[in-house]
């Protein structure tokens, strides 16, 4: 399971500069980290559908139920 987040919306992968040399705002960064993952996700589902893979934003997995 990958953790996501509504963040990703506002993610962009820049296969230029994934290091965020040019512009990096800590907003940005996590954006991107989460469309990553989200990406990833999609991915390994896509190459490997015989194993199950999700991507979900944080408040929906069991061990965040009491904190979100």
């Amino acid at each position: 399971m990958f953790v996501s987040s509504d963040s990703i919306s506002r993610g962009r992968i820049r296969l230029d500069d994934l290091q965020h040399e040019q512009e990096w705002t800590q907003d940005a960064a996590y954006a991107d980290s989460k469309l990553a993952m989200a990406a990833l996700a999609f991915a390994l589902a896509r190459r490997w559908p015989d194993v199950l893979s999700r991507s979900t934003p944080r408040r929906t997995t069991s061990t965040c139920r009491k904190r979100c």
